[in-house]
């Protein structure tokens, strides 16, 4: 499995590696997967051989993009879900916000993130950080639901099947730069509070 050759220590390190993977996304956003790692090099102003001192392969950078997009939905949703908690509105504005941020972090670099989807590592490590994303973002929806009228005994499996359904949705839909991610993001509320889920 294709995976990052060392974790970098120092700043600088740290420094080269956000830029590789940030120049992927772009060359990848803008190419598709047939890109090479020349490429790549040459978006971040690195040398191939720099380059190869963090990644292995494009699949390496790939999986590092993975990561990366993971972490930063994981704290962007975890801040909307403290705003919401705070303000506790209705349901309907819990499910908006939420798919409008993710919608948001799904839709800047729409080509990047289906090969990031497509190809990216299934590493122990990419499991972990989007099961945990997942079970999260849901046990956070719980007291909303409740809020909401959903009973208790089913207010986390309610929560999981709307966070899948919107992941599902959003992912299968967000697919080129034509695509309006307000148009999509109030469609898929509107799917989810026509379901039972307000």
């Amino acid at each position: 499995m294709s995976r990052p050759r060392k974790t970098p220590a120092q700043e600088r390190s740290r420094a080269t590696v956000d830029r590789i993977v940030e120049a992927a996304t772009r060359v990848l956003d803008r190419e598709g997967i047939a890109t090479t790692t020349n490429r790549i090099a040459d978006e971040a102003g690195v040398s191939v051989g720099s380059l190869y001192q963090y990644f292995p392969d494009k699949h390496a950078i790939i999986h590092a993009m993975a990561l990366r997009h993971l972490r930063e939905s994981s704290s962007r949703l975890a801040s909307v879900l403290d705003q919401l908690d705070e303000a506790q509105p209705e349901w309907s504005v819990v499910a908006e916000r939420l798919v409008s941020a993710s919608v948001d972090l799904n839709s800047r670099y729409p080509k990047a993130h289906s090969v990031m989807r497509e190809f990216a590592p299934r590493s122990d490590e990419i499991v972990r950080e989007f099961r945990d994303l997942v079970e999260g973002v849901s046990v956070r929806l719980v007291p909303h639901l409740a809020r909401a009228g959903v009973p208790e005994d089913v207010a986390l499996m309610r929560a999981r099947l709307f966070v899948a359904a919107a992941d599902g949705q959003i992912h299968q839909l967000i697919g080129g730069k034509s695509t309006d991610p307000a148009a999509l993001a109030r469609a898929i509320v509107d799917h989810s509070t026509g379901n039972g889920l307000h």
